[in-house]
């Protein structure tokens, strides 16, 4: 090995994200240093130790392990999902939270409250992007019903969010082939 060179990335502990969008994120921490994307869509790494990457409408980053506030703002309408693992200083994941197909308008946004010390936040969502508070989820749940039922269009059975001739072939592939249907309704 070359001096000052690790045979792993990190040896301390810390926070690994990512999202699958339509979302940008912002991390503060308890200082207000600001990691995530600007208004203008620049890249900020302002919290110590701290990486964010982007990826067409995808996100990512490392972050100490301490406490942060995330702020979501959606750029579209859709589903997004946000995924946090709890790495410890042997680069082994010890916990995992996750916020997995939460629809949200291209006006929405969401706050969360993330600790190492509490392991089942509430993301705080505010879906139509009015100021109040819609939603409150926690993780590892299924968003609500109420929340998904608004964002579902009869017909819509792969809920790709079009309807097209993709959708009779996927119920066509349940009620023949036994295929799994994304949306019932």
């Amino acid at each position: 090995f070359i001096e000052g060179v690790q045979d792993t990335p990190f040896s301390v502990k810390t926070w690994r994200w990512s999202s699958c969008s339509p979302i940008v994120t912002r991390i503060k921490d308890m200082e207000e240093n600001t990691t995530g994307v600007d208004e203008e869509g620049n890249i900020l790494e302002g919290i110590p130790g701290s990486s964010h990457f982007v990826f067409g409408h995808n996100e990512s980053g490392f972050l100490p392990l301490k406490e942060y506030n995330i702020e979501i703002n959606a750029i579209d309408t859709g589903y997004f999902s946000l995924l946090f693992d709890k790495i410890d200083e042997d680069n082994t994941i010890t916990e995992t939270i996750d916020f997995n197909k939460i629809p949200i308008s291209n006006k929405g946004k969401g706050e969360l409250f993330l600790s190492p010390d509490n392991l089942a936040p509430i993301l705080h969502l505010d879906v139509d992007g009015n100021g109040s508070n819609d939603y409150n989820i926690s993780s590892r749940g299924s968003p609500p019903a109420d929340l998904i039922k608004r964002f579902s269009q009869r017909g819509d059975a792969n809920q790709d969010e079009k309807l097209d001739i993709s959708d009779p072939i996927e119920i066509l592939a349940y009620l023949f082939l036994g295929a799994e249907l994304k949306c019932p309704e």
